[in-house]
């Protein structure tokens, strides 16, 4: 059988989340993407011979972070990087060999675009897909068969504990790899796109937490490369938004705050 077996074993797909009925053994369903929290999706799961999937984003207020070691991802690498426990979130095994981690979905953000192979853009993580607004996993106890490009096999839950919030330094690091996306056709934009902006005022702020927090020895690096990150920003978001003074006050006073020093010769970055 290809899907979930019982309410029970159904239980881990739709606890509080979006959950989808594929229509084949490949196929998700048409719309899956406005998928909403509903309690006839428990017996609908239950009593299918298809996989199930669960959609990401603002849905069911998850993301996940797929290590996919067909393609390089490690997770001791990427446990190491960001110093997390694997006891404090959930985690489920794929047919692959590799690991879906779940947090939670900061809400804050807004829309969160996903990123495939973020280590493209992130240093430490190749074969790491960050998986968000738009996207959706299979959910454990499923069973993937005759995927074109994957092998068979099921989606085991081993992890099974509360889903953790987001790491702050990875959540910051997704953010700014968002900054080297391309407009469509390559052509040039003079404002971001309105769902663009929640995601891109996070990471202002999350920048000047990064440069306020810097340690002696990286102060200096540390809060030029952050600078830099908020100006571009600011040159394309709405003034209403941010604008370059308003980095320049956010900075000098957080890292006043913290750090009880000025930061000199702000204005001109």
């Amino acid at each position: 059988m290809a899907g979930v077996a019982s309410t029970s074993s159904c239980r881990i797909a739709v606890r509080r989340c979006s959950a989808i009925d594929y229509t084949s053994e490949t196929t998700p369903p048409y719309g899956w993407q406005h998928a909403e929290v509903a309690a006839q999706v428990v017996l609908e799961c239950a009593a299918t011979e298809n996989p199930v999937g669960i959609v990401l984003g603002q849905p069911s207020k998850l993301v996940v972070v797929d290590i996919d070691v067909q393609h390089g991802g490690s997770l001791d690498r990427f446990t190491d990087r960001y110093g997390i426990d694997l006891a404090k979130t959930r985690i489920v095994a794929t047919p692959s060999g590799g690991y879906h981690l779940y947090y939670q979905h900061p809400g804050r953000v807004g829309h969160l675009p996903k990123r495939i192979n973020a280590g493209k853009w992130i240093d430490g993580l190749q074969g790491v897909d960050l998986l968000a607004d738009g996207h959706h996993v299979q959910a454990p106890p499923t069973m993937r068969i005759n995927h074109p490009t994957k092998p068979d096999g099921a989606y085991k839950l081993i992890g099974d504990h509360p889903v953790a919030p987001l790491p702050p330094r990875l959540l910051g690091d997704w953010l700014e790899s968002l900054t080297t996306r391309r407009s469509v056709d390559g052509e040039s934009v003079d404002v971001a796109p309105e769902q663009d902006h929640s995601w891109m005022v996070e990471l202002h702020r999350a920048k000047v937490r990064e440069a306020a927090e810097s340690v002696p020895g990286e102060r200096d690096t540390t809060v030029y490369k952050c600078l830099c990150v908020s100006v571009r920003l600011a040159w394309y978001l709405p003034d209403d938004l941010l604008t370059v003074d308003q980095v320049e006050t956010d900075y000098v006073a957080a890292y006043e705050s913290a750090q009880g020093d000025e930061i000199v010769d702000v204005p001109g970055n």
